[in-house]
C-alpha cells in the first residue's frame, strides 16, 4: 500500500485539488483508492459527493483526525493507494498523517505568505523525517500561473526551502476550477486537456519514485 500525504500550512495552494485529482486518476487507472480527508473545510468530502451524484468513478472516502498513524496501517490489505488531504495548519492530524505516510508532497505557490508558509510545512516534515527515514518529501509547483513573474518565482521559494522538486507541475487553469463541479478529476473532465497532461504526469512520477523506493518501477494497482 501507497500513502500520499497532501501537506502545507497556507490554504488555497492547491493541497485539495491535488489530492482529489490524484485520487481521480488512480481510481481511472483501476487502483483501489482511499481518500481521506483531514482537512475541516471539507472539501474533498464535498468532491467525493459531487462524484457520486454525478455516478461518476470515485475513491473510498475517510475522514482524517491525529489517530490516522493507528487506524490506516490496518487498511493495507483492502486499498493500493491511500491519499490524506491535510488541515491547512500545524498540527497534531498533520504529524498523523506523517507518520503512516510513504510521500509528502507539499504544493507550493510563489507569493511572499506561500514562502513563508511553505517553509514552515517543510520544518514539520524533516522532523516527521528523523522519526520516519523512510518518508520522501517533495515540492509540487501548484495554483501558479507562470504568466506572471511572481509566478515563476515559486522555484525560487523551493530552493530556499532546500527541498527537492517534483518535475510534474499542476499550473493555474480553468479545468482544476470546473471539472469538480463534474464530480470528475481534470483527466476524465478533460482528457485532452493540459491540466490532463499534468496530472498524468505527476501520476507517473509518484508511482516511479514509489517504485524506486523499492528496488523496481512498478505501478501501483
Amino acid at each position: 500500500m501507497l500513502t500520499i500525504a497532501l501537506c502545507g500550512q497556507k490554504g488555497g495552494a492547491g493541497k485539495t485539488t491535488t489530492a482529489t485529482n490524484l485520487a481521480a486518476e488512480l481510481v481511472t487507472r483501476g487502483s483501489r483508492v482511499l481518500l481521506v480527508d483531514a482537512d475541516p473545510q471539507g472539501s474533498a468530502s464535498w468532491w467525493v459527493a459531487k462524484a457520486r451524484e454525478a455516478k461518476q468513478p470515485a475513491p473510498e472516502l475517510a475522514h482524517g483526525d491525529d489517530s490516522m498513524h493507528k487506524r490506516l496501517p490496518a487498511l493495507a490489505d483492502r486499498f493500493d493507494v491511500i491519499v490524506i488531504d491535510c488541515p491547512g495548519r500545524l498540527s497534531s492530524v498533520v504529524r498523523s498523517a506523517l507518520a503512516v505516510s510513504d510521500i509528502a508532497i507539499l504544493p507550493c505557490g510563489s507569493g511572499a505568505l506561500d514562502g513563508w508558509a511553505f517553509v514552515e510545512t517543510v520544518k514539520q516534515v524533516r522532523e516527521a523525517q528523523r522519526l520516519r527515514p523512510k518518508l520522501q518529501a517533495f515540492a509540487l509547483v501548484a495554483h501558479v500561473d507562470m504568466r506572471r513573474a511572481i509566478g515563476r518565482s515559486v522555484h525560487e521559494v523551493i530552493k530556499q526551502a532546500k527541498i527537492q522538486v517534483l518535475d510534474a507541475e499542476l499550473i493555474d487553469r480553468a479545468e482544476y476550477e470546473e471539472a469538480p463541479w463534474g464530480g470528475q478529476g481534470v483527466t476524465t473532465w478533460a482528457p485532452s486537456s493540459q491540466a490532463a497532461e499534468e496530472v498524468r504526469a505527476l501520476v507517473d512520477e509518484v508511482l516511479n519514485l514509489r517504485g524506486k523506493q523499492h528496488g523496481k518501477k512498478k505501478a501501483v494497482g
